[in-house]
């Protein structure tokens, strides 16, 4: 991917399914929470997670570094879900994303406006 994806950025992968099903589990799997320093500090808990962690650590080690310059930082987390299908076909979608496309959940529940909360900053130290 090099530069062109605007690093430092998430990547997503689905695994499994159809095709179309891995695209959509890398998709859905984009819209989680940045939770790679959690899951570093407390350790893969899945086969998942540790794709996860070890995806994230060779990415990084690669030094492409933000906007392709050379760094330490390429991505800032790595997300990854499966869904089972047969070893034959082992469909594997990738979505690269850059750090800019940020992204925010809420529910329209029909009880008048709605107020977004500025976040905290130090989340993201």
């Amino acid at each position: 991917l090099g530069s062109g994806w605007c690093p430092p950025g998430l990547i997503s992968v689905g695994i499994g399914g159809s095709a179309e099903k891995a695209m959509l589990l890398a998709k859905e799997a984009m819209n989680e929470p940045i939770d790679m320093a959690e899951l570093i500090a407390r350790g893969a808990s899945s086969a998942e997670e540790g794709l996860r962690i070890e995806l994230y650590e060779r990415i990084n080690a690669l030094g492409i570094g933000a906007q392709g310059l050379g760094g330490l930082t390429t991505v800032v987390d790595v997300k990854v879900a499966t869904y089972p299908t047969h070893a034959a076909s082992k469909p594997v979608a990738l979505i690269p994303q850059c750090a800019a496309n940020r992204h925010l959940k809420f529910t329209l529940d029909g009880s008048g406006p709605i107020s977004l909360q500025t976040p905290d900053l130090r989340e993201w130290h």
